[in-house]
């Protein structure tokens, strides 16, 4: 078997971190490099807000910290956050779920769902531009339907016992 994915170096400038690879079909691709200036941006944003502390309560309270932005401050706006602060919101949501927070988690889903409809109102979610909105509010949608389902079945049980 013969691989030759291998990057090949590019004479260029150092810094620009770009580089050509073949891809195993034969074809060669082109990374495109970060510049100094992304790079430094990207480094202030992490010093800034500093590394998450991973407990076994972070993921969920990271979504109650999502809602009171939400709740507290009219121009936030979920859609608008760096993508790994939204799934983690959403990462969180399904711990909820899994938690069996069932009540808690629908909540919070429609709440993140209201916000990004509320701060664009004329989103279209089958431009291409907003592929990414629209997953988030597919998901956003899954989760609130088997949050609802769960319940249902609770209530129905509770129902029942009687």
């Amino acid at each position: 078997m013969k691989t030759e994915n291998i990057q090949l170096p590019k004479q260029m400038d150092y810094n620009d971190g770009e580089s050509v690879f073949k891809l195993p079909s034969g074809m060669t691709k082109k990374r495109k490099g970060q510049s100094e200036e992304e790079y430094l941006v990207q480094k202030d944003l992490f010093w800034n807000s500093g590394p998450v502390v991973q407990n076994h309560t972070f993921i969920t309270d990271y979504v109650e910290k999502v809602s009171q932005k939400i709740k507290n401050d009219t121009t936030y706006s979920i859609s608008e956050v760096p993508k790994i602060e939204r799934e983690n919101a959403l990462h969180g949501l399904e711990r909820l779920y899994f938690e069996r927070k069932y009540d808690r988690c629908l909540e919070k889903a429609t709440l993140m769902k209201q916000n990004i409809f509320s701060q664009n109102p004329d989103l279209d979610l089958k431009a291409k531009k907003n592929k990414n909105l629209n997953r988030i509010v597919n998901e956003l949608d899954s989760i609130s339907n088997t949050c609802l389902k769960k319940i249902q079945s609770q209530n129905e049980s509770n129902v029942s016992n009687l």
